[in-house]
């Protein structure tokens, strides 16, 4: 018996799964490298209001992403910005760790310029939470 080599064949049906797009992840909060022993954070009395508005202003920026966090610097109402250690502005020359953390280091205003800054620095989503600066004293006022 003669075959046709050109009937057609039967190929198995293969399913290509479609890609998944991971979620945008959220900022997290940690304070392993919390210093309470710098000028900065050092006596930082928790007093009414302060607490009130660093968790107030913390809980709303747990729903942002890194690149939502990051792109306040132009906002009005929230002033954030990567620290420029050698800002004649700056008093520090930086967080005494790592110098990856110094190059990652930014800072965010816990409610207008009311209540001082947070300054800290970014591995990944987690914003690593280093000096509370009620009084600004990274960024003493002339």
């Amino acid at each position: 018996m003669k075959t046709d080599r050109y009937l057609p064949v039967k190929r198995p049906t293969v399913n290509i799964p479609k890609p998944v797009i991971p979620e945008p992840q959220k900022l997290v909060f940690s304070f392993k490298f919390y210093d309470d022993k710098h000028k900065t954070s050092k006596n930082v009395t928790f007093r009414n209001p302060y607490p009130i508005y660093l968790l107030k202003q913390l809980k709303e920026m747990e729903n942002w992403t890194v690149e939502i966090f990051k792109g306040q610097q132009k906002a009005k109402t929230f002033r954030v910005h990567p620290i420029d250690w050698t800002a004649k502005s700056v008093a520090f020359n930086g967080f005494g760790l790592k110098k990856e953390y110094n190059e990652n280091a930014w800072q965010f205003t816990v409610s207008g310029n009311k209540y001082g800054r947070v300054h800290g620095f970014f591995i990944e989503h987690i914003f690593h939470v280093v000096w509370l600066d009620p009084k600004h004293k990274v960024y003493p006022r002339r």
